[in-house]
């Protein structure tokens, strides 16, 4: 019914305006320009008037930005639900639901070949209740440590254990991000392969933090409970071990990976240099791959880029992240790079987040590789 009805007011606006038209084209016949005028305006009415007919009778998502004009211009309502893409592409953007954080451990559990964890709700209860004591710290987790905290609320929650253990990360908003980050930390990786632990709880939450900006909170509490034997005895476990891999092998092994594909290869540039080295640091803070966040607030006000970025001489940048303990999308299978050629050819070739394309682009021309704490950045520029 509402389809007709706008038919009908538009059919009545088109031969209003054809009546007005014709009466101006009688006067302003020795006017080509005026006469163009009319006509132009003519036909911007009807697009309007068609183009709020279509919007209104069609669900599409568009920048609230762009939403905003239409409604404050009346083109559009207010309420119009499909104009909701700022607000569903944040809601995508952050998901720390605990049973998928489950899933995916234990995922990365049977490639060490230690049995699955089981999700418990006291020591999720337990992990909730340090969330909020780490509130009270503004979430700075290097001031302190909550040890006395987790005995307290495993003491609350009534949870009687043999082993136990907890960690709070500050920065992933996504699942995935979130295990990649436990297993590309030297420390956390002992604890997320130790066969000791039997049970799991998690606490999570997206808070806004000063200087940093939205960020996921994520409280892991481990845990086995008193009365439970250990299936087998308790075997000593050799630390994990990274290579040392050189920023000089990572530029060769892509060099050597671009001229096998015909592409041309990359000089390095120290501009791009001082600014990978700006953008380990960052990822060294925030204690974890970022997810490019850290780029993209570098580049959101253009008239404060960094130095480095505004001394070079390119127009387009580009970043490629990788840690050592690193992820083949293709097969699945996760592993410690030890060389080069492994970061580049297995870690990067198999993303699916467009890292191969930047490593292939034949339009830049420089490049400049720096890395911290076993995470390695690439930056590319034309």
């Amino acid at each position: 019914m509402k389809s007709n009805k706008l038919a009908k007011t538009f059919e009545k606006k088109v031969k209003k305006s054809i009546k007005k038209i014709k009466l101006s084209f009688s006067k302003l016949s020795n006017n080509q320009f005026l006469i163009r005028l009319a006509v132009m305006a003519f036909f911007l009415g009807m697009n309007i008037i068609l183009g709020r007919y279509f919007l209104e009778n069609h669900d599409f998502y568009l920048p609230k930005k762009v939403a905003n004009i239409l409604v404050n211009s009346g083109i559009i309502e207010k309420n119009k639900s499909g104009f909701l893409y700022d607000e569903i592409k944040k809601e995508v953007e952050s998901s720390l639901e605990p049973q998928i954080i489950l899933e995916k451990l234990n995922v990365e559990r049977r490639l060490f070949e230690v049995g699955e964890l089981e999700y418990n709700d006291s020591l999720a209860s337990a992990a909730a209740i340090l969330l909020e004591e780490a509130a009270k710290y503004d979430y700075d987790l290097d001031s302190h440590d909550f040890l006395a905290e987790l005995k307290n609320a495993l003491i609350h929650v009534g949870y009687e254990y043999s082993h136990v253990s907890h960690n709070t990360m500050v920065g992933p908003m996504l699942e995935q991000a979130v295990v990649d980050a436990w297993f590309s930390n030297a420390q956390q990786i002992e604890a997320m392969k130790d066969d000791d632990f039997t049970q799991v709880g998690f606490a999570t939450k997206i808070v806004g933090i000063k200087d940093i900006g939205t960020v996921g909170v994520i409280v892991q509490v481990l845990g086995r409970p008193m009365n439970v034997t250990p299936t087998k005895p308790q075997q000593t476990q050799s630390p994990i071990v990274f290579p040392e891999i050189s920023d000089e092998e990572i530029v060769d092994a892509l060099n050597s990976y671009r001229l096998v594909h015909d592409v041309r290869t990359l000089n390095i540039d120290q501009n791009l240099c001082q600014y990978a080295s700006k953008r380990v640091q960052d990822l060294i803070v925030f204690g974890s791959l970022d997810e490019h966040a850290g780029f993209k607030k570098d580049f959101d006000d253009q008239d404060n880029l960094p130095e480095p970025i505004r001394n070079y001489s390119g127009t387009e940048i580009a970043e490629n992240l990788a840690h050592q303990y690193c992820k083949n999308m293709t097969t699945g299978d996760s592993f410690i790079a030890e060389t080069g050629t492994s970061i580049i050819e297995w870690c990067f070739d198999s993303s699916t987040k467009g890292h191969k394309e930047a490593q292939l682009n034949n339009d830049y021309e420089n490049v400049c590789v720096r890395h911290g704490e076993h995470m390695y950045v690439v930056i590319f520029g034309d």
